[in-house]
């Protein structure tokens, strides 16, 4: 008798354990989500932040000492290149202003996410309440993974734009200088 009392008492206790919850694919798609997330904090935080702000700087520089000290008429290529060169200092600010403001983004909604797995794990709030808050997390959290995206894709290209085109831009500085 005392045998079955116990088995009873493990297979109940299994059960009790392994119970599934209501809301596994949402508790899934959360982590995921939140996985995500991170990866995307990295791409951000991989492209130089140092480097962005410095290539900014000398961008700045060389256009104002070339406008400062080109006194000739230009030819239609040269100005088209440097209104080319010009073009790169928007993104290269953009990325500078808006990269830790992302990267609050970041944080925050990774917050809420643990925030409602917390809460649908411990029980804590109502179906509907749960319901409405993965939405709005999954719908906010897409929508920060699609601004880093971005931000990222941006970063890169800019920094390759004024890599591309900084040589030639030091050489009509050069130039410029030996007159």
């Amino acid at each position: 008798m005392q045998r079955y009392i116990a088995l009873f008492f493990v297979i109940g206790l299994i059960v009790i354990s392994c119970k599934s919850t209501k809301y596994e694919k949402e508790i899934t798609n959360l982590n995921n989500l939140y996985d995500s997330l991170n990866k995307k904090e990295i791409a951000l935080k991989n492209i130089d932040y140092v480097k962005t702000e410095a290539y900014f700087l000398e961008t700045q520089n060389n256009l104002n000492f070339i406008q400062n000290n080109f006194k000739d008429s230009m030819e239609h290529e040269m100005a088209n290149f440097l209104s080319d060169y010009y073009a790169i200092l928007e993104p290269l600010e953009m990325f500078n202003e808006k990269r830790s403001e992302l990267l609050e983004e970041l944080d925050y909604s990774k917050e809420q996410i643990s925030n409602l797995l917390h809460d649908i794990n411990n029980n804590s709030l109502s179906a509907t309440v749960i319901e409405k808050s993965y939405t709005t997390e999954v719908e906010a959290s897409n929508e920060t993974i699609n601004s880093v995206n971005a931000m990222v894709e941006m970063g890169e290209k800019v920094i390759s734009e004024f890599e591309q085109r900084n040589n030639r831009v030091k050489q009509i500085i050069a130039q410029l200088k030996a007159k």
